[in-house]
Order: structure tokens, then sequence, then C-alpha cells
């Protein structure tokens, strides 16, 4: 049963699909490759970025520093990323993805790509453009 107002509401169903999307990911990630979503998604910046600090990393993940913060501690301590001295700033420290990192990232692929394939079988690529469509105007609405 419904609430008015509440289940029926548009952000309601938005949280819900993006909770059971990533419980889903979460969950198989973690099992097969021992990582989450999120850390995927600092590890994959790190392999296309390449060598960056953490508030670099932070402003491409749309994250606090504080919570980006934790992400990195939390790769550090699984040897999927390492920091290095940044050699033009004494004060900052770059974050430099492992060949580990590099490994799990690979895998990390095939395996978000078969949940996609999976979880949008029944939706349409021009229905999927315009989800990405409204949430990238969400997202950048201020």
């Amino acid at each position: 049963m419904g609430i008015n107002g509440v289940t029926d509401s548009i952000t309601f169903v938005m949280d819900r699909a993006s909770s059971e999307f990533k419980k889903l990911t979460n969950a198989t990630l973690k099992t097969k490759v021992g990582i989450t979503v999120e850390e995927f998604g600092a590890l994959k910046t790190l392999c296309v970025r390449g060598e960056i600090n953490q508030q670099e990393l932070a402003n491409t993940l749309l994250r606090e520093r504080s919570s980006t913060k934790k992400l990195v501690d939390s790769c550090i301590r699984k040897n999927m990323v390492e920091k290095q001295d940044s050699p033009t700033n004494k004060k900052s420290a770059l974050l430099v993805i492992t060949s580990l990192g590099r490994d799990v990232v690979a895998e990390a692929e095939t395996i978000l790509k078969a949940i996609n394939q999976k979880l949008y079988r029944d939706i349409s690529s021009d229905e999927l453009a315009v989800v990405r469509k409204v949430c990238d105007k969400l997202l950048n609405h201020k």
C-alpha cells in the first residue's frame, strides 16, 4: 500500500531505484572483487586521470573531501591505491592506482556490464537517454 505524497513521488522512486542498484552492485562487487561501487568509481577515475590529488578526486566524483578521504583510505588498505609525494607541492600527495587496482577495475567493469545488461534489458536506449538527461539536469540544478 502506497502513501500519497511519498511512495508516488518521483524523488522517492529515484531514491529507491538508486538504493536497489547500489545494494545489488555492492553485494556483487564485494563478493567477486572485494570493493564497493564507490571504490570502483575512485579506482576507475585514477585509471583514466592518472596521478591526481585527493581534492581532484573528490571533485571528479562529486563527493565531499571527508568522505573521499575514507574512500581513499579503504583503497590504500586494500593495496589498490598508493600515495606519492607531489613533485610540485610538498603539502599535497598524489594518488596512484596500483597494478592490483587496475586488475580489479578491469574485472569490475565486466561485472558491472553484466549487471547493467540484466537491469536494463527491458528499457530501450531512448528511455535510458531520457533518464540520463533528466538526472544530469537534476545534478546540475543549483
